[in-house]
């Protein structure tokens, strides 16, 4: 049966099929022209007709006279349109619509509801599986939750839609879980089962012996250790541990079938003699060349190690040569070099050589367009700008509120940043930049462009990326990674914090190494895309206001303002769609379990009550005025409230003054020679610590326009026996400030050490300060993560104290918390978990991700990772006594306890069988 459907006013079309319930649509499909299938998709799916209930006709083939219908408010989805021999077709669907073609069918939609509604219960081929949906699906029609639709058109007989009716939710959600209860009782756990368990840690090491029996039963291993060839290892430098051999293999073998590895390990592991060590199994030792990039205070170290693991190898550093430059340097010894290179060669760069570049211009020509002023409502003419090759005019595409693509002219003013849009013309591809040799500035030449156009391809074996979450953002750096990745046969990322907490985080570093994936699934290499991997395999909290009182300009609708905010944490395939292949993981622990304990403790304190009260005053202040300033004065209040409790160094007032807004707020002044309630702890641990003989790393993220480096050496010089020491970034060259620090804490007897972290984020061993004392943290867990670890590695033999420093119930408590949550999120996806110091602070809602790695009877084995076999090799290397493993213990069944108990499953209460169905987060299977 086919259905003429039309609006009043607007073009017919048909449908072979409408799903309907009390005269409204719930699904349809229709066919017809292509503006026609536009018009009516547009009254469907527009947000501005999303709340409004509108009416259209349908009349059958048999029919005389039609009869009206519906479209109810809410959300519709829609299939892409299809062109068909009848014309365009195109399917929506209520989102409060379930269908199956089949009770199969039926079974499985109704499956991916209960785990849309975070409701665990059995999955498919597990017994039970298909009476327990059955029952759940008999009671949501039972409930009038499912409301059966009629279906108009061809159908299959046993084709069922049914409405979703919100109303009845919270009673579907109880009958389900005790449904589910009835089916899987017997596998339930107690709450013995989470005795001693305060995190995910402890969950995870509890039992880490059933998981990787589950996940071994799902993958297939590219590597087993032990399986190589020791004879290459033999012949280096210095001596692998096996683990490290382990990870070499891995990632080579992964070389293999592939261009690219990722090598995250934690800091301390020795990922520089990783990557050298890839490189020369892969090669098989015959003789490669080698780029690696590093950030710049590296790079002796980076040629240091190289010689000393690789003797025979030939290092090249670039930036030493009195009258070159260092991209002429690079350029010289590329042209001077045979295409088969003698001995292995590694040209070392740093990050700013890599992507410092001359100043650039627009380079395009004019054209006069005549067009319409409509504010002098006359004719004129305008410059309209064109490709300086082709001489066409410049646009670009975009779409309009139907969705139909359109190209936009540019015109000078288009011009005023460099942007994806105006970087080249979209028909011949002419770069529309040039450099700008007419005025004064710098005129560098960015080594990664000098790459990228002038060094042939594969002249380069491998590209090793130092420190490679550095380059995961669309910046310079970022673009000039993806070159080398482009030029360089195989790549080997390396770093000790692959993830900061957040999906997209993770996004450009993936697709540069990998964009042809990306491509296949729709991904490009945009900010756009980047969201929709956020939205894909990240967390977001979406929140939608309304006033009740205020209606829409043009209708009744309710006017609406939705907020969207990302949330730290992955889903559950992120690691197995995007890491699980490409990556290879260490632990400090692995390489050295022996090493001191690492603790981190986080110290909340009370303010003083005059600072207490300037606080607040400031706080609110701000806070009210974020409501007319928008983000700029967010912003303000963040960085304030952060550093005017730490009595940083900056303006006494804070000033803004704009077309639309101003604002101006002096800041009250605290008293200079008065100790404050942090810096007095600050000076009792500092104390504490020196008088056991341990030297103290203090770090602070405010050492500019706010800045609290004085303060603090103020405060720290006045602790008996402090020999205090700061370092800024202008203190010392960035290659020299290794060996400068080292002569401070080890020559001139410094014993405390005060400076931003990302000033020795990366690549420092601060062996001589187990103590570390964080008086802010800012927002980037992997600076927290890489700083917090300069102490703790192989060659460490005192107990490392990491000390987080807050006043209660600011903003300095909140950024603690969020970067917690952070370090908690990035934790989960590398495999590093811990319950101490700011992980602790965040949000454990990953918790319940995490319950869902087991189903069966569980046994908990002591923490015996793949690596246990070596642990009396690696005693040896660093001579320590070799540990026992303790004995595997079983925990008891549900079943078994209840019987122990002398409890009846079945005799207990609904809200009694309801709690004991929340502790069944734990019965999902992983890669169920």
């Amino acid at each position: 049966m086919i259905y003429s459907f039309y609006e009043q006013d607007m073009p017919e079309t048909f449908s072979d099929f409408i799903v309907r319930h009390n005269n409204e649509i719930r699904a349809i499909s229709l066919i017809g022209t292509e503006i026609a299938i536009k018009a009516y998709r547009a009254k469907f799916l527009d947000s501005s007709m999303a709340r409004r209930s509108l009416p259209f006709y349908i009349r059958a083939e048999d029919q005389k006279y039609p009869h009206r219908i519906y479209k109810p408010g809410g959300t519709f989805i829609n299939s892409p349109a299809q062109k068909t021999e009848q014309g365009y077709q195109i399917f929506m669907y209520s989102e409060n619509l379930i269908f199956g073609l089949n009770h199969e069918d039926m079974i499985t939609s109704l499956y991916k509801h209960l785990y849309d509604l975070n409701i665990p219960c059995p999955t498919p081929g597990e017994p039970g599986y298909v009476e327990c949906m059955e029952s759940i699906l008999g009671n949501a029609l039972e409930i009038s939750y499912f409301m059966p639709c009629e279906c108009l058109g061809n159908m299959p007989d046993n084709t069922r839609f049914y409405y979703i009716n919100q109303v009845w939710l919270s009673d579907f959600r109880d009958n389900a879980a005790e449904i589910i209860s009835r089916f899987i009782s017997d596998e339930i756990e107690t709450n013995n089962i989470l005795e001693g368990v305060e995190g995910i840690a402890d969950y995870i090491e509890k039992f880490s012996g059933e998981i990787g029996e589950k996940i071994g039963s799902r993958v297939s291993y590219l590597h087993t250790p032990g399986d190589y060839n020791s004879e290459i290892f033999d012949k280096m430098g210095r001596t692998l541990f096996p683990q490290q051999k382990d990870i070499a293999v891995a990632a080579s073998k992964r070389l293999v079938n592939s261009s690219n590895v990722l090598i995250s390990g934690q800091m301390g592991v020795g990922k520089t003699s990783l990557g050298i060590a890839v490189c020369q199994y892969h090669s098989n030792e015959v003789p490669y060349r080698a780029i690696v990039t590093c950030p710049g205070h590296l790079v002796e170290k980076w040629a240091r190690e190289i010689n000393t693991v690789l003797p025979e190898a030939i290092t090249y550093t670039f930036g030493n040569h009195k009258t070159l430059k260092p991209w002429q340097e690079f350029y010289a010894a590329y042209r001077y070099s045979p295409k088969v290179p003698e001995r292995p060669e590694y040209w070392i760069l740093s990050n700013e050589a890599l992507r410092g570049s001359y100043i650039t211009r627009p380079g395009y020509n004019l054209k006069k367009k005549k067009a319409y002023d409509v504010e002098l409502q006359e004719h004129c003419f305008i410059d309209i700008c064109t490709c300086p090759k082709c001489g066409e005019v410049l646009d670009y595409p975009q779409k309009d509120e139907n969705g139909d693509e359109i190209l936009i002219s540019l015109y000078p003013a288009d011009f005023e940043s460099h942007t994806s849009i105006n970087h080249k013309c979209r028909k011949c591809q002419e770069v529309l930049w040039q450099a700008d040799n007419n005025r004064k500035g710098y005129r560098k030449v960015s080594i990664g462009e000098l790459v990228k156009k002038r060094i042939s391809k594969n002249f380069f074996a491998y590209y090793i990326c130092d420190e490679a979450h550095k380059y995961k953002g669309s910046t310079a750096q970022g673009l000039a990674f993806g070159g080398l990745v482009a030029k360089c046969k195989n790549t080997i990322g390396m770093t000790g914090t692959l993830a900061d907490g957040y999906a997209n985080g993770l996004y450009y570093l993936l697709w540069r190494l990998d964009p042809r994936k990306f491509k296949e699934l729709g991904y490009l290499h945009n900010e756009e895309s980047r969201s929709k991997f956020q939205m894909e395999y990240g967390f977001w909290q979406k929140t939608i206001k309304s006033k009740d009182s205020t209606y829409g300009k043009s209708s009744k609708a309710k006017n609406t303002r939705t907020q969207l905010k990302l949330l730290p944490g992955y889903t559950i395939n992120t690691f197995p769609e995007w890491l699980l292949e490409v990556t290879t993981f260490l632990k400090l622990s692995d390489v050295a379990p022996y090493l001191p304990p690492k603790n981190e403790f986080v110290n909340t304190i009370e303010m003083d009550e005059d600072l207490a009260r300037y606080y607040k005053d400031i706080e609110w202040e701000l806070k009210e005025s974020i409501k007319e300033g928008g983000s700029q004065m967010a912003s303000i209040m963040l960085h304030t409230c952060m550093s005017y409790p730490d009595l940083a160094n900056g303006p006494d007032h804070i000033s803004v003054s704009k077309p639309d807004f101003n604002f101006y707020l002096p800041l009250p002044e605290l008293d200079q020679n008065k100790l404050y309630n942090k810096e007095k702890e600050l000076q009792s641990i500092i104390e504490a610590e020196l008088a056991q003989g341990r030297k103290c790393l203090v770090f602070t993220t405010y050492t500019n326009k706010k800045d609290c480096l004085p303060r603090l050496e103020w405060v720290a010089s006045q602790v008996p026996g402090a020999r205090v020491q700061t370092l800024r970034s202008t203190t010392v060259n960035t290659r020299k400030r290794e060996a400068y620090v080292k002569a401070k804490l080890n020559i001139e007897g410094k014993n405390v050490l005060i400076c931003h972290p990302e000033l020795v984020e990366t690549g420092l061993d601060l062996l001589e300060c187990p103590t570390i004392i964080w008086m802010q943290t800012g927002y980037i867990p992997s600076t927290v993560r890489q700083a917090s670890a300069r102490s703790w590695r192989i060659g460490q033999d005192a107990e490392v104290k990491v000390i987080f420093l807050c006043y209660k119930d600011t903003l300095q408590e909140k950024c603690f918390q969020l970067t917690g949550s952070k370090l908690n999120a990035a934790g989960i996806l590398e495999g590093n978990l811990t319950n101490e110091g700011l992980r602790s602070f965040g949000d454990t809602g990953d918790m319940i991700d995490i319950l869902s790695l087991l189903k069966d009877n569980i046994v908990t084995v002591n923490s015996n990772d793949i690596f246990n076999a070596y642990k009396a090799e690696v005693a040896t290397l660093i001579n320590k006594k070799v540990l026992t493993i303790e004995d595997t213990v079983r925990l008891k069944t549900l079943s078994e306890i209840l019987a122990e108990q002398d409890i009846d499953l079945s005799q207990m209460s609904r809200s009694s069988r309801k709690k004991l169905m929340q502790q069944a987060d734990s019965q999902l299977v992983l890669f169920g």
